[in-house]
C-alpha cells in the first residue's frame, strides 16, 4: 500500500496513540418514514484511554515459533581467512545493560566462529543468555505490531427532520 501512495507515513515513532475500546454505546436515530429508529453502535468516549508513545528506545519483540526447533545451529557471523569485529551495544555500558545484552533459546549453536586463520575481535562488553523459549500468546512476532494512531476531526452532530 505504501508503494501505491495509500500510506503516506507508516512510522509510529513519537505519535500520540489512543485505545478506542469497543463499540458499546448505542445511539438511536429516528426514521420518520418508517416511524422507527435505527440503532448504531459507536465508541464510548468514557472508555477511551491514552497509550504510551512509541519511542526510538522501545523494545521490539522478535519471536517466531519454530515448533520446538528454536534456533538450532544459530549463527550471527562466521569468518574464514578474515576478521570479524564484534561491537554490539554502547561503549562503556555494563554487560547486563539492555543495550549490550540479549537472551535467546538456542541449541547446538555457535553464534560467532572464526576458522582457517580467521580472527574474531570482540570489542564490546556483552552478555548473551541462553534460555528456554516461552512463546507469546498471540503467535509469531517479527515486527512491532502496534497501531492506535487516531486523527481526531472534532465533534459531529446528527440532525433529523
Amino acid at each position: 500500500m505504501q508503494n501505491k501512495g495509500r500510506i503516506i507515513n507508516d512510522s509510529l515513532t513519537g505519535k500520540e496513540r489512543i485505545e478506542i475500546g469497543q463499540q458499546t454505546l448505542n445511539i438511536r436515530i429516528p426514521d420518520v418514514e418508517s416511524n422507527s429508529y435505527t440503532l448504531y453502535q459507536v465508541y464510548n468516549s468514557d472508555f477511551m484511554t491514552h497509550l504510551p508513545v512509541i519511542g526510538l528506545d522501545t523494545v521490539v519483540p522478535d519471536y517466531i515459533d519454530v515448533n520446538d526447533a528454536q534456533y538450532i545451529n544459530a549463527r550471527v557471523a562466521s569468518v574464514s581467512n578474515g576478521t570479524i569485529n564484534v561491537d554490539i551495544g554502547r561503549q562503556g555500558a555494563a554487560s547486563r545493560a539492555t543495550t549490550n545484552s540479549w537472551s535467546m533459546a538456542a541449541k547446538q549453536s555457535e553464534l560467532f566462529t572464526a576458522s582457517k586463520q580467521g580472527h574474531l575481535n570482540w570489542n564490546s562488553n556483552n552478555r548473551i543468555t541462553f534460555t528456554a523459549a516461552t512463546p507469546p500468546y498471540s503467535g509469531d512476532r517479527l515486527a512491532y505490531n502496534r497501531g492506535n494512531v487516531v486523527n481526531y476531526s472534532g465533534v459531529f452532530s446528527v440532525t433529523t427532520p
